[in-house]
């Protein structure tokens, strides 16, 4: 019998990778492979996603990490190079930001998910944040005037925002 929601693999299993865990699983998804260069880091991601198989190498779990789909929080500098390898094995991506470091590369990931039918989508995390949402409605609705600027701060204090 198939397994319902889709099988994720995560290459970045720190800061925003190891939260990631939780939100997939909270949505029906299966986090079933992780990857990371730290064994430290990887040891600590994998106590949170116990079915999931423990990789070192993001080729190496998109060969063999029976994945459908792959979340990617590494640094900037290796965004093209892993998208661009999942989405050539045919892996939907969800990329953090930025997408890549030049906008030829950034094309090419676009052309690459085209041509595979695949999903590549850059994370925006803070868009479905409940403040920002709220922000946002008070913006549209003109109960906070007309804005020229706003600057924001993410304290923790004042609203859950889902993620940590």
């Amino acid at each position: 019998m198939p397994e319902d929601g889709v099988r994720i693999g995560i290459v970045g299993c720190g800061h925003w990778g190891s939260k990631w865990i939780r939100i997939f699983s909270s949505l029906g998804a299966h986090v079933k492979a992780l990857c990371d260069v730290d064994k430290g880091t990887l040891k600590v991601a994998a106590s949170k996603a116990l079915e999931a198989t423990l990789f070192r190498s993001h080729q190496s779990m998109i060969a063999r990490g029976g994945v459908e789909a792959v979340y990617i929080a590494t640094p900037p500098p290796t965004h093209f190079q892993i998208a661009k390898d999942c989405l050539t094995a045919g892996k939907h991506v969800l990329l953090e930001k930025p997408m890549t470091l030049r906008s030829k590369q950034g094309l090419k990931l676009i052309s690459l998910a085209e041509e595979n039918g695949c999903i590549l989508m850059v994370g925006d995390t803070f868009i479905y944040n409940r403040a920002v949402q709220e922000l946002k409605r008070l913006v549209d609705e003109g109960e906070i005037g007309s804005l020229r600027h706003i600057r924001c701060w993410m304290t923790n204090s004042i609203v859950d925002t889902g993620i940590g």
